[in-house]
């Protein structure tokens, strides 16, 4: 059999530093992918990011002791299309996992007395969409004397439309649906 898999992106990002001393990034990432009906197809992924190198401040002169001393901030969104689907056989999941989730598929089985038959392989999850990932982080990079060095970090992260297996019933045929 053949399977065939895409992905289409495109992105923009920026950069700005003033004097050293400031510091602005942003990206903006729009994806395609395969696996999501036409309403769910397209995802729109951004990042923004500051910093403020403290130390290189004219009131922080009388701080020499400070080699590096920074404050930082960002918040960012991540998609995700990698719906899981484990193989039955082996509990794994493949590059192809659940590529067909956003539709009803039937293929031929083993029924009754081991006869062949026509059934239910899977039950279609069409409000399938991309799994989003939003994180802020504010962080301090510190630097005393070349001795003492470190960060502090401080984080939230949130996933959205988060992929999970849903076990059903397995008088169905089948025994979960990708959503």
């Amino acid at each position: 059999s053949r399977a065939d898999a895409g992905l289409f992106s495109y992105f923009g990002t920026l950069d700005y530093d003033y004097d050293s001393k400031y510091g602005f990034a942003a990206s903006v990432r729009r994806d395609g992918s395969y696996r999501f009906t036409n309403e769910n197809k397209w995802g729109t992924f951004w990042a923004v990011a500051g910093r403020w190198n403290i130390n290189k401040e004219s009131f922080m002169e009388s701080y020499n002791f400070f080699k590096e001393l920074k404050l930082r901030a960002s918040y960012g969104t991540t998609g995700n299309q990698n719906v899981v689907a484990r193989n039955e056989d082996s509990n794994a999941s493949t590059i192809f996992g659940a590529a067909q989730a956003v539709r009803d598929l039937n293929s031929s089985q083993t029924g009754y007395g081991n006869a062949a038959s026509f059934g239910v392989s899977s039950y279609a999850n069409a409000n399938l969409k991309w799994e989003t990932t939003a994180q802020a982080n504010i962080g301090l990079d510190f630097n005393i004397k070349s001795r003492l060095s470190g960060s502090l970090d401080f984080y939230r992260k949130l996933t959205t439309d988060l992929y999970t297996a849903i076990p059903v019933s397995a008088a169905n045929g089948i025994s979960s649906i990708s959503g």
